[in-house]
C-alpha cells in the first residue's frame, strides 16, 4: 500500500514538473513580444536602438553600426535563456539573454551587454 502511494506521487510530482515546464517554454517568447528600447543614455557599436518582436515569430530592429543605424528584420527564437536573430542571407546572432518580470531584456554577446526595457 505504501509503495503504490509513492509511486502515484511520483507521478503527480513527474505531470506537475513536465506541466511547468511546458508553460514555460510556451511563454517564453510571448513575453518578448512588442517594442523594447534601451535603457542606456548611449549606445555602443552593435547594440540595438530599439527592436520589435512579434507574436509570429518576426522581429525588426534598427542598431548603432559604424556610428549610423543599420535596420535589421528577420525571424526570432528565444527559450528563455537565449535569443537567436535569423536575419534572412546573413548569419545568425546568438545572444545569452535574461527576461525580466520587471520589464527588462538582457542581452549578452557579440562582446557586449545590453539592457532593453519594454515600452
Amino acid at each position: 500500500m505504501q509503495q503504490t502511494k509513492s509511486i502515484h506521487m511520483w507521478h503527480r510530482l513527474g505531470l506537475l514538473t513536465a506541466g511547468v515546464a511546458l508553460l514555460g517554454a510556451l511563454g517564453c517568447s510571448s513575453s518578448l513580444v512588442g517594442a523594447w528600447a534601451p535603457t542606456a543614455e548611449s549606445l555602443q557599436e552593435g547594440q540595438f536602438a530599439s527592436i520589435q518582436f512579434r507574436d509570429d515569430g518576426s522581429f525588426s530592429a534598427v542598431a548603432q553600426r559604424e556610428g549610423e543605424e543599420a535596420l535589421m528584420t528577420g525571424k526570432y527564437d528565444f527559450d528563455g535563456f537565449s535569443l537567436t536573430l535569423k536575419p534572412p542571407g546573413k548569419a545568425e546572432r546568438r545572444y545569452k539573454a535574461t527576461y525580466m518580470m520587471n520589464g527588462t531584456l538582457d542581452l549578452s554577446g557579440d562582446g557586449g551587454r545590453q539592457v532593453l526595457k519594454k515600452k
